[in-house]
Parts: structure tokens; C-alpha cells; sequence
């Protein structure tokens, strides 16, 4: 039997090793404390990824618990939570900013922004591919994407960087994760 928990603090350390686990020994693996079903295999995410009727979101995502303070922004306002046909008009109306077409229109900004990247990383004497490069120019392409101005982006990977951290010993979100998120929501 595999013990697995996605929220388990090996999952942050060395994920790897159980993932080969699930995927050989349990590929449909069901997290009793959680109430879900967890799958392993590239295959059977995309058929559940294609048929909403019979595998929707949750809605509120079980990784999040809820904040402390009810003023706090839950993730149940997160595209990634809705289901059709909310969920279909929502990214429809975004998914012309994110298209390979409309990507490639920032090309020339997104290679100085590596480069610039890059820069601080060999002054700084290291560079943290997904940490840094990842987070740097995400953040300015998504700004560049959605109108917000590019002298806020080093602010919004601050906030950006504090939603996705995680405490050791708190499953889901902490709470500095949720004062993030609210943050986020009010700068919105």
C-alpha cells in the first residue's frame, strides 16, 4: 500500500520518487482524509480533463484551506476551480491572450526580460531557474497580457511568490499564502 498525501511534507521535498510509486503500483489512488482520487497517469488526467460531466472541479480547491479571516479572498474565485459553462466562457474570453499568436507578439520583450534576468542572477552570483527566470518573466508577461503596468511586476512576484510558499507542518495554504491572495484580489 502507498502512503500518499498530496499535501504530505515529502511532496515539497522529493516528489518524484512517489509519483513512480502511484503511477506503477496505484495509479488510481484514493486519499481517504480528502475524499478524492488522485491519478497518476498522464492518460487517465487527460480523460478526466476532457470529460467535465463525469470528473468536475471540486469547486473550492481542497488544497486551500479556508482563511482564518472571512475578508481574505477564498480560491473558490479561481478559474481553476469553476466548472462549464462558466469556466468555458471565462477562458474563452482569455484565451486569445495566451495563444502562441498572441505570446509571440511579446517575444522581443520577453527575450530582454531573460536577458535581464539573467544579469541579476550572475551579479547576484546564482539564478534559480523556475524560483527566478520562471517567476520574473511569468509575471511580466501576464502583466503585459492583461494591461497592468510592468513597474508593478517585481511587487506582484513578491505576492505571486508568498501565495505559492508553504509551511511546513500547515496543509494547503498558510496564512501568509491567503493574506497573499487577498492581496492580489485587491490590487485587482
Amino acid at each position: 500500500m502507498i502512503d500518499y498525501h498530496p499535501l504530505a511534507d515529502v511532496m515539497r521535498s522529493d516528489p518524484l520518487p512517489v509519483y513512480e510509486r502511484l503511477r506503477a503500483q496505484s495509479p488510481v489512488h484514493y486519499v481517504e482524509d480528502l475524499d478524492a482520487w488522485a491519478l497518476a497517469l498522464f492518460d487517465d488526467v487527460w480523460e478526466a480533463s476532457q470529460n467535465p460531466d463525469l470528473y468536475p472541479s471540486p469547486g473550492p480547491s481542497f488544497l486551500s484551506a479556508e482563511p482564518e479571516d472571512p475578508d481574505q479572498l477564498s480560491t473558490a474565485a479561481s478559474i481553476f476551480a469553476l466548472n462549464p459553462p462558466l469556466h468555458t466562457e471565462l477562458r474563452t474570453s482569455l484565451i486569445h491572450l495566451f495563444s502562441p499568436a498572441g505570446v509571440r507578439k511579446l517575444e522581443p520583450e520577453i527575450r530582454g526580460w531573460v536577458r535581464d534576468c539573467i544579469q541579476r542572477g550572475r551579479e547576484r552570483g546564482s539564478l534559480d531557474v523556475i524560483a527566478d527566470l520562471g517567476l520574473y518573466v511569468s509575471v511580466r508577461v501576464a502583466c503585459s497580457l492583461i494591461g497592468l503596468p510592468l513597474a508593478d511586476a517585481d511587487s506582484l512576484s513578491g505576492i505571486v511568490r508568498r501565495y505559492f510558499s508553504r509551511e511546513p507542518g500547515v496543509e494547503g495554504m498558510s496564512p501568509d499564502a491567503h493574506a497573499a491572495a487577498a492581496e492580489l484580489q485587491a490590487y485587482l
